[in-house]
């Protein structure tokens, strides 16, 4: 445009005016068109197009706006973290994507729900990563231990522990409500417990082992004499199947001391008390006494 207007000067006289005319009709024609998005040092003002390419780098003196960003190639990097206000969204992380280094954040961030988990190398995260016992919240959940998975150190639960949905803790012990049905004999014989014979009837599970504590005395025997008194193993468990357990307890027969046995068969309901040669128990009223405890394996 600028060599125009100098070649419009350089001609002479009436050529030089008739052809001047044109040229500045030509030019302004030019000019106005050109002036719609160009400054008057022909840089560009506000753009309006369908789309934009750009085939270099592109340096922005205020911010971008837009709706969304999208495309291959569209990454921006080396944003100032500064520059970013507070709610905007960052980016979005590939299925697949890989993030070196780590995010610091200073305050931790409150999550309304998880619906994933977080992962690291081999689906778990990190090993060395920790989490200070005060930041953590009343019920949360660390961590899923995989089945073949080794834990070092110490879990210190001070409140106890449950397992396998069971309402008493592992390690203490359930006093059993007296029910005299939980005491019976052998084939015809009879035993009757009070409740002010039971000193002690209570049980206690660990894993798929139980004890069963028992220590009663001044009961009565009666009927036609048999092996085996029989307590009802408490709580609703059975023997596992295959359980055979053997354990010497203390017997007063109608007031002859001997050293008994509880014995636990597979699949059964009942602790079975044996005198220590199998012999039939005495009848007595108010004189039979056994204690003891029994350990065997539930099902």
């Amino acid at each position: 445009m600028q060599l125009a207007l100098k070649f419009r000067d350089m001609l002479p006289g009436r050529l030089g005016n008739v052809v001047g005319e044109e040229l500045d009709q030509l030019i302004a024609g030019i000019v106005s068109y050109f002036t719609v998005e160009h400054k008057s040092d022909g840089t560009h003002s506000d753009v309006t197009a369908d789309s934009v390419v750009v085939s270099g780098d592109v340096t922005v003196g205020d911010r971008v706006t837009a709706g969304s960003f999208y495309g291959p190639g569209i990454g921006m990097e080396d944003i100032p973290e500064t520059s970013i206000a507070d709610g905007s969204l960052l980016a979005r992380v590939g299925d697949a994507e890989t993030i070196t280094g780590a995010w610091d954040f200073s305050t931790l961030p409150t999550l309304a729900a998880l619906s994933g988990y977080l992962k690291g190398t081999a689906g778990s995260v990190s090993a060395s990563a920790t989490v200070p016992e005060t930041d953590i919240a009343d019920g949360a959940v660390l961590a899923r231990v995989a089945a073949d998975e080794t834990v070092s150190g110490v879990y210190d639960f001070s409140n106890g522990l449950k397992e396998h949905g069971r309402t008493p803790k592992v390690g203490e012990w359930t006093d059993v409500a007296f029910n005299a049905g939980d005491f019976t004999g052998s084939g015809s014989m009879t035993w009757t417990v009070a409740s002010g014979d039971v000193g002690e009837f209570a049980y206690m599970v660990v894993g798929k082992t139980m004890f069963v504590r028992f220590y009663l005395n001044n009961t009565t025997v009666g009927g036609t004499p048999a092996a085996y008194l029989k307590i009802a193993i408490p709580g609703g468990y059975s023997s596992a199947a295959g359980c055979y357990a053997y354990m010497p307890c203390f017997a007063d027969d109608n007031g002859t001391l001997d050293i008994g046995w509880a014995i636990v068969q597979t699949s059964s309901s009942y602790i079975e008390i044996y005198l220590k040669a199998f012999g039939s128990w005495a009848a007595s009223t108010d004189n039979t006494d056994v204690r003891g405890t029994a350990i065997f394996e539930i099902a």
